[in-house]
């Protein structure tokens, strides 16, 4: 990138492809797939993270067996943003023997 170029004006490319992967940008039709095969496996699905004023994310979780196990402050780690930028985020768990729904 050379000096003149902000920042801001990288953007990854809509695919790209290596010997034994192609990666592409997840388009809506692409949902009920993606859903579907994550939500299935019940070690993947179990730990899930929400904005402590996002009250709406927050009973979807409940609705499908999460229950919250701890509030994190500060972290790093809350999706979206950079490692330099910190958010409180709500921990849920899935309540052991719940459905996936």
């Amino acid at each position: 990138m050379s000096e003149r170029e902000p920042e801001r004006a990288r953007r990854a490319p809509e695919s790209f492809t290596t010997r034994r992967l192609r990666l592409r940008r997840p388009t809506p039709a692409d949902a009920e797939a993606v859903f579907r095969r994550y939500a299935s496996d019940p070690a993947v699905t179990r730990i899930a993270h929400c904005h402590p004023d996002h009250l709406a994310s927050q009973r979807v979780l409940e609705k499908c067996g999460f229950r919250v196990e701890e509030r994190e402050y500060r972290t790093p780690g809350f999706p979206n943003l950079d490692a330099t930028e910190t958010r409180d985020a709500l921990r849920y768990a899935r309540v052991f023997g719940s459905p996936i729904v």
